[in-house]
C-alpha cells in the first residue's frame, strides 16, 4: 500500500506542526524538569529524595516522547481529511496499531516486574548485587522501541529521512569503517575501548538507547536531559567499568531489524542484500553524525569520524563486510581454554540472572546477544556439532569455540587477496604480554597516526591459570592447533 506520508504536501505540514508547537514552547517546561532533577541529584543524600527525582526524570521524559507522538499523531489526523478513502484506511490502521501496542508493552512489563519480584532464588554470591537498573517506566519505553520490527523500521526510516541529506553532505564523516569481532569473552570490549578513545571514531553509546537506529532524533529530544552518572561495573562482573558514554555492542539492532531472523535453536538471518547494504552505510553515517556536534565543541573539531562497532555476531557477515575496499575488520582471538572457561562462567551467571529477571533475557534478545545464558543460541555454521555437549558444562562451550573459529578460518581462506588485506587477527593474550608491539601494529592496519603510550595502561597481563583438568583432552588438542596456525599467520604478518 502506498503511503502519503512521505509526499511534499505532507513533509510540509509536519514541519509547520512541529514548528508552531516549538514557537509556543509546550515543550519545554518538561525539558527543564528532567534537567533540574538530573542536576539535584548529583547534590541529594537522601536515597528516598534520590529515588523520586528518578521518577521524575522519567515522567518528563516520557512526557517529551510523549509530545513528539502526539504531534505525529495530530500530524496523521490532519492528513486523514486530504486522501481517498483507501489512505483513511490506513491511517485509522496506524493508530489502531499504535493504541493496541502500547497498551500490550505496558502489561507486559508490568508481568515481567511481577515474574522478577516473584524470583527470591539468589545461589551465587555474586549475582546478589547485581540488578537490572531500569525502573518499569525505562522498561515500557525500551519495550515500545525495539519489540517490534516494525517500530524499528520506522524509527530508522525518520532518522534518514530527516538527517540522511546532511550526513552525505558533511566532509567530516569518513566512510573507512573499523569493525571488532570475535567470539564473546575474548577481548573485544578492551580493544574497542583503545581505538574509541583515539578520538578518530565514533561508536554507538549507552545514550542510544533504546532508540538505537535514530540517534540523532532521539539526541534531540534528550538534548535536555542528558544525565551524568559515575561508570559502573557491567553486569558480566569481570571489572570493565561502564557509564552512558560508553561505546558499546548497539549495531545488531540494525542488523536484526533489515534481515528476518530465521526461526530455530541457532542464530541465523536471512541474506543481505544489496538494498540492506545500503541502508548500513547510511546507518553508519546517521550513527557518526549523531557524535559530530559533540566533538565540534571541543578541541578535536578539526578531526575527522569513522565509524566504529564491536558486534561479535558479525563474524558471520565477514564476507559482505570486506567486500567494502575502505572497511577493516579486526578479528579478537584468544587462548581457547580461558576463552570457553570464560564462557561457561558468563553462561552460569547470565541464566541465573534471566531467571530472576526475564526483563534481563528480552533486553538481550532486543540487542541480538545471544551468546550465553537462557537465550543463548550458536552460530548456524557448524551447530549440529555441538550435540551430546550440555552448555551447563564446560567442554560445550570449547567445542563452541573451536567450531566458531574453525568457520572463521576457513571464510578468511576463501577470501580474494585484497578481501584479505581488510583483515587482521589479534591475539589477546600477546597484546597484553607485549602492549606497545601489538598495539602499534593494530594502529597501523586501522590507520590511525597516534603514539601507542597512553593506551598501554588499558591493558591488564593476563593471569595464568591452569584449566586443563577441567575439558576433554582430544578437544582441547584440537582447539590449540587451530589457534597456533592462525597465530602463525599473525607473526608471519
Amino acid at each position: 500500500m502506498k503511503t502519503f506520508l512521505w509526499s511534499v504536501p505532507s513533509a510540509i505540514i509536519l514541519v509547520e506542526l512541529l514548528a508552531i508547537s516549538f514557537r509556543l514552547n509546550f515543550w519545554r517546561w518538561r525539558a527543564d524538569a528532567v534537567e533540574i532533577a538530573a542536576l539535584t541529584f548529583a547534590e541529594t543524600q537522601d536515597e528516598r529524595a534520590k529515588e523520586k527525582l528518578i521518577v521524575s526524570a522519567a515522567l518528563n521524559l516520557l512526557g517529551l516522547i510523549f509530545y513528539i507522538w502526539t504531534i505525529l499523531a495530530f500530524f496523521f489526523l490532519v492528513l486523514s481529511v486530504l486522501p481517498d478513502e483507501a489512505e483513511l484506511r490506513e491511517n485509522l490502521f496506524f493508530w489502531t496499531t499504535s493504541v493496541t501496542f502500547i497498551s500490550y508493552s505496558w502489561l507486559r512489563v508490568s508481568w515481567l516486574e511481577r515474574q522478577a519480584k516473584a524470583s527470591q532464588q539468589h545461589d551465587e554470591a555474586d549475582l546478589s548485587s547485581f540488578k537490572a537498573p531500569y525502573n518499569r517506566i525505562s522498561r515500557w519505553l525500551h519495550w515500545l522501541s525495539l519489540e517490534l520490527g516494525t517500530v524499528r523500521k520506522a524509527s530508522l526510516e525518520l532518522e534518514k529521512a530527516l538527517f540522511l541529506n546532511k550526513a552525505d553532505r558533511d566532509p567530516r564523516i569518513v566512510d573507512q569503517p573499523v569493525y571488532v569481532m570475535g567470539l564473546a569473552r575474548s577481548g573485544t570490549t578492551v580493544v574497542l575501548k583503545i581505538l574509541e578513545k583515539t578520538g578518530a571514531f565514533n561508536s554507538p553509546t549507552y545514550r542510544d538507547m533504546p532508540f538505537v537506529l535514530s540517534p540523532n532524533i532521539w539526541k534531540g529530544l534528550t538534548k535536555h536531559s542528558r544525565l551524568k552518572a559515575r561508570n559502573t561495573s557491567r553486569a558480566h562482573n569481570d571489572g570493565i567499568m561502564v557509564g552512558f558514554d560508553s561505546p558499546e555492542s548497539f549495531e545488531e539492532v540494525f542488523w536484526r531489524t533489515a534481515c528476518d531472523v530465521k526461526p530455530g535453536q541457532t542464530l541465523a538471518y536471512t541474506p543481505v542484500s544489496d538494498e540492506i547494504l545500503n541502508d548500513f552505510a547510511a546507518y553508519r553515517k546517521l550513527s557518526t553524525l549523531s557524535a559530530l556536534p559533540r566533538i565540534s565543541s571541543s578541541n578535536q573539531a578539526h578531526q575527522h569520524l569513522r565509524y566504529l562497532s564491536k558486534n561479535n555476531n558479525n563474524v558471520m557477515r565477514i564476507n559482505e563486510l570486506c567486500a567494502q575496499p575502505s572497511s577493516h575488520l579486526v578479528l579478537i582471538i584468544r587462548d581457547p581454554l580461558a576463552t570457553a572457561w570464560s564462557l561457561y562462567r558468563q553462561h552460569l551467571r547470565f541464566t541465573q540472572l534471566q531467571t530472576e529477571d526475564p526483563f534481563v533475557s528480552a533486553y538481550m534478545r532486543w540487542l541480538g546477544h545471544h551468546e550465553f545464558g537462557l537465550i543463548h543460541k550458536p552460530l548456524v555454521a557448524g551447530s549440529k556439532h555441538l550435540e551430546g555437549h550440555n552448555t551447563m558444562q564446560p567442554d560445550y562451550w570449547l567445542a563452541y569455540w573451536l567450531l566458531a573459529y574453525q568457520n572463521i578460518w576457513q571464510t578468511y581462506n576463501n577470501l580474494t587477496h585484497e578481501q584479505r588485506a581488510r583483515i587482521i587477527f589479534v591475539c589477546h593474550d600477546r597484546m597484553c604480554a607485549e602492549p606497545a608491539q601489538e598495539l602499534l601494529k593494530l594502529f597501523r592496519f586501522a590507520n590511525i597516526v597516534q603514539r601507542v603510550d597512553s593506551y598501554i595502561n588499558m591493558l591488564r597481563p593476563v593471569v595464568e591459570v591452569d584449566l586443563k583438568n577441567y575439558f576433554d583432552m582430544n578437544l582441547s588438542e584440537r582447539a590449540y592447533s587451530l589457534h597456533n596456525e592462525i597465530l602463525k599467520l599473525f607473526t608471519h604478518e
